[in-house]
């Protein structure tokens, strides 16, 4: 069983991302989200059992000491999206200059909790700043990096909506649960798990009350 921990986990995207790719081998144990909508975003998808139960923190830079150290070395993947608008070509792309950005807290947290994999994705801004920065910290941190581009449309949808996605891992054991978790939903048909848990939500959305 892999355990996961989200932070800066918005509505839960990438969460429920985990769950298609990973099924019953990933399960997250905690979220951190401070807006207020996607908070809320996250309770209602975990009532629903779209995501799994977990406990959710809504402080990035509060989450340390006592509050951080029932995770330490208890996590196995830690994922997230850090805010976009530092980097975003909507904004001025201040990058690191930006009081929005939580790469320092987030790299802080990673070091602290030492989780064996990292899963992190933004805008694809963000990729000038990943390899002056974010890469040589990971790497610094004893993560060994792959990173790509992909847009919404190379996975069938009518937008691009491109985004920017790192992978950092440094245990080889968890490296190797995460494929064989992949694999074991691939053989049983990852798109039909994921068009059964879209007709999941299509139902609930439209139940009366």
């Amino acid at each position: 069983m892999l355990h996961g921990m989200a932070i800066c986990a918005g509505g839960g995207g990438l969460e429920l991302a985990l769950k298609l790719a990973l099924g019953d081998s990933y399960e997250c144990k905690l979220y951190i989200e401070r807006e207020v909508f996607a908070a809320a975003t996250l309770v209602s998808a975990m009532e629903a059992g779209w995501l799994d139960k977990a406990p959710l923190w809504d402080d990035l830079k509060s989450f340390r000491g006592d509050v951080a150290s029932p995770f330490v070395g208890n996590i196995d993947i830690l994922s997230g999206g850090i805010p976009c608008q530092p980097h975003s070509v909507a904004g001025k792309r201040q990058g690191e200059d930006d009081e929005r950005d939580l790469w320092p807290d987030t790299a802080r947290i990673i070091q602290d909790v030492r989780p064996s994999i990292v899963f992190l994705e933004n805008v694809s801004g963000i990729m000038g700043y990943y390899h002056e920065r974010i890469g040589g910290d990971l790497r610094r941190m004893g993560y060994q990096t792959e990173e790509g581009l992909f847009s919404a449309a190379e996975v069938g949808a009518s937008h691009q909506r491109q985004r920017f996605f790192i992978l950092g891992y440094r245990d080889g054991e968890s490296w190797n649960l995460l494929r064989r978790g992949v694999r074991r939903q691939f053989d049983r048909g990852i798109q039909d798990v994921g068009h059964s848990n879209i007709q999941q939500q299509d139902a609930a959305q439209q139940r009366p009350g």
